[in-house]
């Protein structure tokens, strides 16, 4: 890893604009060995990230937000008591002190009820709704702390310390308002700092603006309004330094920090949201990604052979995929005039508008496959102009041995149905491209093994002799027709559909089988009532057997 914050994603900074490409830019350009990079990195990162406000940093929601409350609301019970002991007692202070409790609490119940789903609308969510309740709050506290400084009787005269053996007494100690240490003045400064300090989010502009007016107001108190009580102290006690420029000072170091402080801060928090929104971008990515690696993925493999490899549970077991069935259907469905069609001519692009129409074609052929009356069929392949199918590899809708033919019956009949509407999609297709191809199909059905080969490109393939003799079906077959074997017409015979035995054909490594054309599905005036009632009746048919017998001859 060259760096430690990778750049976002090109797609992103694209709709950002250019401040993120200037982040990113940055964030590249600190190495890892020295996190804070170069002096001439440093601010220009420090520039970017604490003066520019991107608007999605102020609508994101702000987690610290009722944290803060809570140390508002515990500061101002703090500065309410030292108030009410050490400065004079006022009903104004108790009613700043009451409505500012008040009004802190309300605000966290309301977070409270929101946090246990009691009412829906989050009032931290927006961002001018966050921004009014923090500064009125802030300005309370303030309130709260600097109200009793305005009510120190200054107008006392200055006498000097009291002595009473070694212990010094000081004047007024029955007057509650009297004030005569004025250092509270600057503790009760100090403590309405921190109130603008403890809002961890509050944009620093608006902190700079609140301290700064805090201070104003403080240092105009004590150099104009109340310096007589700091000079008194000053005779009283025989400072060499003046108690109000000491003071001052104070008042203006403790800003200072308080602004850097929150500097500080908010230059983390953008930071932090910068790498936040880079770690959702990429999270997308890789979500995305993962999505198309699935989708390609269920493309290239049958969706129980995906799932398998994609299971927890087998993904460190890579070893070959292979799964035995004692009876699956397989078809080889051939277009055999389609080589006589294909040709490499300057008129149709090299032959690429032959395969264009072959795609179409063998995609008209997928999308039937999306049908819910076909799911129990998995495509396995196309090879040239031949399409290659099976049903009952699906673990749930396997063909059974032990219910007298009634499953192979029902999932071979959905295998014809789906030569059917084969032939029907390639018949509209003649239609509209003026031209005469056919289909030549082959079927059988017997034990297959299935199984995933290959490390690159790896391909989902069904081997035995039931697939040699299915395609051996299709290559002995005629135009137009659909060869099937002997045990194929064994299933079928008492189902719906017309055969018409072709006798003896010789085929490769079989020598000569007894195969049979499927012609057509019966009409309803060629079955027989008793043979009709003998499939409606059979304890051996599923329901869904019958629904097929009975929908199929009532066509």
């Amino acid at each position: 890893m060259d760096s430690m914050f990778p750049s976002p994603s090109r797609s992103y900074l694209a709709g950002c604009g250019d401040v993120y490409a200037a982040v990113a830019s940055l964030l590249s350009a600190v190495d890892i060995s020295h996190p804070f990079g170069s002096h001439d990195n440093t601010v220009a990162m420090n520039t970017l990230i604490c003066c520019y406000s991107p608007a999605r940093y102020h609508e994101d929601t702000d987690v610290g937000f009722g944290s803060s409350l809570t140390c508002c609301l515990l500061l101002l019970t703090l500065l309410g008591a030292v108030q009410s002991i050490v400065l004079p007692r006022t009903t104004i202070l108790l009613v700043l002190f009451l409505t500012a409790f008040a009004w802190v609490a309300v605000v966290l119940m309301l977070l409270l009820a929101v946090r246990l789903r009691i009412i829906l609308w989050d009032i931290s969510q927006s961002f001018v709704l966050r921004l009014a309740i923090t500064a009125f709050s802030i300005i309370l506290v303030y309130a709260v702390g600097q109200v009793n400084v305005f009510t120190c009787r200054i107008d006392a005269p200055c006498t000097p310390l009291a002595t009473n053996g070694s212990a010094p007494q000081w004047p007024h100690v029955g007057d509650h308002r009297a004030c005569p240490l004025p250092q509270y003045v600057v503790l009760s400064c100090s403590l309405g700092y921190l109130a603008v300090a403890v809002f961890l989010r509050l944009p620093i502009a608006i902190k700079a603006a609140l301290l700064t007016l805090m201070a104003i107001v403080y240092i105009l108190l004590i150099e104009l309004s109340h310096k007589q009580l700091f000079d008194c102290f000053d005779h009283r006690v025989h400072s060499i330094v003046p108690q109000h420029v000491l003071a001052v000072v104070y008042v203006i170091m403790f800003s200072v920090a308080v602004l850097i402080h929150g500097r500080q801060v908010e230059w983390t928090a953008r930071l932090d949201f910068l790498w936040q929104m880079q770690a959702n971008e990429e999270k997308r990515d890789m979500d995305a990604l993962q999505h198309s690696n699935k989708r390609i993925l269920f493309n290239l493999l049958p969706a129980h052979v995906a799932t398998h490899f994609l299971d927890n549970q087998f993904r460190n077991n890579m070893d070959l995929y292979h799964q035995s069935y004692s009876r699956v259907g397989v078809v080889f469905a051939s277009i055999n005039n389609f080589s006589e069609f294909y040709s490499e001519l300057d008129g149709n692009n090299q032959g690429v508008e032959c395969l264009r129409l072959l795609n179409e074609i063998i995609a008209d052929f997928d999308e039937l496959l999306a049908e819910d009356r076909f799911r129990a069929i998995d495509k396995i392949k196309t090879v040239g102009s031949t399409y290659m199918a099976a049903v009952g590899l699906i673990p749930e809708l396997k063909i059974q041995d032990d219910d007298n033919d009634a499953t192979a019956g029902f999932y071979l009949g959905t295998l014809v149905e789906f030569v059917f509407a084969m032939r029907e999609k390639l018949l509209n297709i003649n239609e509209n491209s003026y031209n005469n191809f056919m289909l030549r199909v082959g079927i059988n059905i017997g034990h297959v093994v299935a199984g995933v080969i290959g490390a690159r490109k790896p391909q989902y393939d069904i081997w035995g002799n039931t697939v040699n003799v299915a395609s051996r079906m299709d290559s002995t077959g005629l135009p137009n027709h659909t060869q099937v074997t002997e045990e194929v017409y064994q299933v079928l015979k008492n189902y719906p559909y017309e055969f018409q035995c072709r006798g003896k054909v010789k085929v490769k490594g079989k020598g000569d089988m007894t195969t049979y054309f499927l012609t057509d599905r019966k009409q309803q005036g060629t079955i027989r009532v008793e043979e009709l009632n003998s499939l409606r009746h059979n304890p051996n048919t599923s329901s869904k057997l019958r629904y097929f017998i009975a929908s199929e001859t009532a066509r």
